[in-house]
């Protein structure tokens, strides 16, 4: 599955429910509308095909449809949360971040423009194929936190349409690698996300 098949899906399911965030819920047809605004709100900020592109933010109804827009921007993804808010400045030099987008609890954006040039030749090669990637970053339990860059082609292939539709409760965040698969697999499947506040048990 590609993107564009991803978001042909969900317009076809534009009044059915996609996400619950706060008590309120959102459609398919809303996030595919607010990935269209995404667009827009990049051409006003020159954020070009092919750029490295940090998400500062937890799962929102915002955050959700900006990350689907960066994909069909084929941009290199970076999600940050606030669990790893002190290596934020560490974790955006080390993936040579171009732009920024902090979303805030109101859903208030912030866009700050870093001026780098991706040079990291994995980097390289998926912006010179204009292929959209994402960089995830692990716990850092054992040392350093180490980044892994992944094909995004790749894991939204894995989203197979056809299988069930369930709620599901995300407790991953999209700074994880199953916070971001049990995201395309909910959008794949015509089910609901349903976020939470408080992930203590």
């Amino acid at each position: 599955m590609n993107i564009d098949l991803l978001l042909t899906q969900m317009r076809e399911s534009a009044e059915e429910p996609a996400l619950i965030w706060h008590d309120e819920t959102f459609t398919y047809g809303w996030l595919v509308e607010m990935e269209r605004s995404w667009q827009t709100i990049f051409d006003r900020e020159d954020v070009r095909p092919g750029e490295v592109a940090a998400i500062v933010g937890d799962y929102s109804p915002s955050v959700c449809a900006l990350l689907l827009a960066l994909i069909r921007r084929q941009a290199v993804v970076v999600p940050l949360t606030s669990s790893v808010a002190s290596r934020h400045d560490t974790f955006m030099e080390v993936s040579e971040v171009q732009t920024v987008f902090r979303i805030g609890e109101g859903e208030d954006v912030t866009i700050e423009k870093r001026g780098q040039t991706p040079k990291h030749p994995l980097t390289r090669s998926l912006l010179d194929r204009r292929i959209p990637g994402l960089v995830l970053y692990s716990s850092g339990s054992t040392g350093e936190s180490k980044a892994a860059l992944h094909d995004l082609t790749k894991l939204l292939a894995r989203a197979k349409s056809q299988r069930t539709a369930m709620r599901t409760l995300v407790f991953l965040l999209l700074d994880h690698i199953g916070g971001i698969n049990t995201l395309f697999y909910i959008l794949a499947n015509k089910g609901v996300a349903v976020t939470i506040d408080n992930r203590t048990p």
